[in-house]
């Protein structure tokens, strides 16, 4: 049940083998935020956001519904060229369900 997971205790953790959740930076309805670190052989090396859903998700079509949105915005963020403009938009850089982390 999705009000029974506390999304902070996914803090320290290691998600989809190479995310590392820092810090929780903020949670809604939907799920949490988390400062992390994308890893390279144990070695932070690129600060990122990662978002992680609340609710689990069972399968890849339910995911792509799910996260439809952030697929569009990947396509546009790579399809934008005026650099002046990409500075307003967060590349997505990767979407997965870690099976580990209760599927979310």
């Amino acid at each position: 049940m999705a009000d029974s997971f506390e999304i902070k205790t996914l803090e320290g953790r290691l998600i989809a083998g190479h995310y590392r959740l820092i810090r929780l930076l903020g949670e809604g309805g939907f799920g949490g935020v988390f400062h992390g670190q994308l890893e390279v052989f144990d070695e932070g090396v690129r600060d990122v956001a990662v978002k992680v859903t609340k609710e689990p998700i069972p399968d890849r079509e339910t995911a792509r519904e799910r996260f439809s949105e952030f697929l569009l915005l990947a396509r546009t963020y790579d399809a934008i060229r005026d650099s002046s403009a990409r500075q307003y938009i967060v590349p997505v850089l990767d979407l997965g369900i870690d099976r580990q982390a209760g599927d979310r």
